[in-house]
């Protein structure tokens, strides 16, 4: 091929340096700009979606009170903040409608709510507003951080409204006891006056850190969480070290399960200061608390939270250090076990598969689930788990799962496998993994336990384990028709839930040959159809039975063991066709019994 030359450089390579000159020149004039000034998103587009918001607000009857407030005060702002402003960019419905109020009187505002519905106060419930003068009303909202409960007249929304005066939070007391980032040592100030911005400044990331004024329509976004929203980033409101690991160290908790509601990433500084959380605390307990009267209650604590954690040396990471609650009187986490189940199970129930990235990208895993962690380089036998270890392949089951799929499906997919860590062998020359499921179910129960999550939660996800094999057995064609309805139609969510799992822990296994194994699934799907043709229809405590101890006892029958064996072998026949009717059953009965 010919080409002219250019010195000792071709025309082509000439011709990209000259692009390559033009795109430095667009990139010198596009730093500092935001997407929208670029293009990127369309702006105008998006402040229309908020001000919808604002009219959809507006159009509630429960919100009715705002136009006379502007009467009230000229000045007013009633702003939309947080949650629905995001919520409303993202396309999504959101639950609550709190709102922030400004530039209007504490005392006069209770006075004009009341005339549109009842005011509570967290603090005093049952306090008799009627009674109480202007000092006694002011230091009620006070008391109650500046947050007014309201329940508008005839309103039909399950929750409370919160209306609250701007704040501000002053941790000048962080650290007082050696550990930082305890929320509560944070002391909250509310102010009437005080700027929205300055109210949005206190909140966690800059996507919940928008609002819409109800008054006057105005957006207000100081920290450009439109901006963070568009291109699906967590971001700190303010330097994440700070905001992290001197005020609150759950807002990193907090941070991971956003990043997966929205199945996006975080901003480097913000995971930075997210990973310090997950490392080992500078100093331990025992130093911090030198000489302190209380320490061997803390230690007693701490031991207790290392065998919960798995954490058996060096000091305990900075979200589980344990402090001394004097105003609870008790040693405490960091973190409180229930605020990191509330943040990991509304992640996990958004994103299972972002969530395991996550935990991963933070340093969180060997932490939080060090089950799920010893997973990690455990091999499988190739011939079924091409795609990898243990980990890999949960990994894989997790992010093929339905985004539909239950809490327990999510939870027992994550989990379904920890029991591998504990029961790999070799046979033959072969890798094995015999009782993994029942090892499984041991790891949940402590799971749970650690972190305080519901029983009936715990026995729904326990049983998904310990019978995820079944479905992919030979026994799933072979079992007993009664059998099969214990397991799969007395709780038909709960068997289809175990179906699924199995479904889709098959197909995230890769074989060999590449194609998964579903005959087995397949067989006691077409089981279940055919079993449900015949069991009668549903009532109360389960499916209709054709012959039941009553009808024993009525030929002459004693109840005993024998009972149990003759119904379950009528139910049997009964579930697969064999006998239709009450009389066939009778029948197949003196059969049995020979009477």
């Amino acid at each position: 091929m010919s080409y002219s030359k250019f010195g000792e450089r071709s025309y082509y390579d000439q011709k990209e340096e000259l692009f390559m000159d033009s795109w430095k020149d667009e990139i010198k004039d596009a730093i500092g700009k935001s997407s929208a000034e670029l293009g990127i998103y369309n702006n105008e587009e998006v402040e229309k979606k908020i001000r919808d918001l604002r009219n959809e607000v507006l159009e509630m009857k429960e919100f009715s009170f705002v136009d006379g407030l502007k009467e009230l005060k000229k000045d007013v702002g009633v702003f939309v903040v947080g949650g629905p402003v995001r919520d409303k960019v993202l396309g999504r419905k959101s639950k609550d409608i709190d709102l922030v109020v400004n530039r209007v009187d504490p005392v006069e505002l209770i006075g004009y709510l009341k005339k549109y519905g009842k005011v509570v106060f967290d603090r005093n419930p049952n306090a008799d507003l009627e009674k109480m003068n202007e000092a006694d009303l002011r230091e009620l909202v006070l008391n109650s951080y500046g947050v007014i409960k309201f329940k508008p007249e005839g309103s039909t929304m399950g929750e409370l409204i919160d209306i609250a005066f701007p704040r501000e939070d002053d941790h000048s007391n962080s650290n007082k006891d050696g550990i930082a980032g305890i929320k509560r040592d944070a002391e909250v100030a509310a102010d009437p006056y005080l700027d929205i911005s300055q109210d949005l400044a206190r909140r966690d990331l800059t996507i919940n850190a928008m609002a819409v004024d109800l008054v006057s329509g105005n957006i207000v976004d100081p920290f450009d969480g439109v901006e963070d929203l568009v291109k699906k980033e967590i971001r700190s409101v303010g330097d994440p070290r700070e905001r992290i690991l001197k005020e609150d160290l759950s807002r990193g908790f907090r941070a991971m399960r956003f990043c997966c509601v929205i199945d996006g990433k975080i901003e480097q500084n913000t995971l930075k200061a997210i990973k310090e959380i997950f490392k080992p605390a500078e100093k331990s307990v025992a130093e911090i608390y030198a000489g302190n009267s209380n320490l061997n209650e803390i230690l007693e604590y701490e031991k207790e939270a290392r065998e919960e954690f798995g954490i058996v040396e060096g000091n305990m990471p900075r979200c589980l250090q344990v402090f001394y609650d004097k105003e609870l009187q008790k040693p405490r986490l960091a973190v409180s076990r229930e605020v990191i189940s509330k943040e990991i199970i509304k992640a996990i129930g958004s994103n299972p598969a972002k969530f395991l990235e996550m935990m991963d990208n933070a340093g969180a895993t060997p932490v939080i689930f060090p089950e799920l962690e010893r997973l990690k380089g455990i091999s499988q036998p190739r011939e079924h788990h091409m795609e990898g270890d243990v980990y890999a392949h949960t990994k894989m089951l997790v992010g093929n799962l339905p985004k539909n799929a239950s809490l327990r499906l999510k939870l027992a997919g994550l989990f379904h496998d920890l029991g591998k860590a504990d029961s790999q062998g070799e046979k033959d020359g072969k890798i094995t993994f015999y009782g993994h499921d029942k090892e499984g179910g041991k790891h949940i129960e402590n799971i749970f336990k650690r972190l305080k999550l519901p029983k009936e939660l715990k026995d729904d996800v326990k049983w998904l384990v310990e019978n995820h094999m079944f479905p992919l057995s030979d026994n799933a064609g072979k079992i007993k028709a009664s059998k099969l309805e214990k397991m799969f139609l007395e709780n038909e969510d709960l068997g289809r839930d175990l179906i699924a799992l199995s479904q889709v822990d098959a197909l995230s296994s890769i074989p060999e040959d590449g194609e998964p194994r579903l005959e087995n699934i397949n067989i006691l799907i077409d089981r279940i159809k055919e079993m449900k043709k015949h069991a009668g229809n549903k009532k109360d405590t389960g499916m209709s039975q054709i012959i039941t101890g009553k009808d024993l006892i009525e030929l002459g029958l004693k109840p005993g063991p024998q009972f149990k064996e003759i119904l379950n072998e009528i139910r049997d026949a009964q579930l697969t066709g064999a006998i239709k009717s009450r009389g066939e059953g009778i029948e197949m009965v003196r059969g049995i019994v020979g009477v």
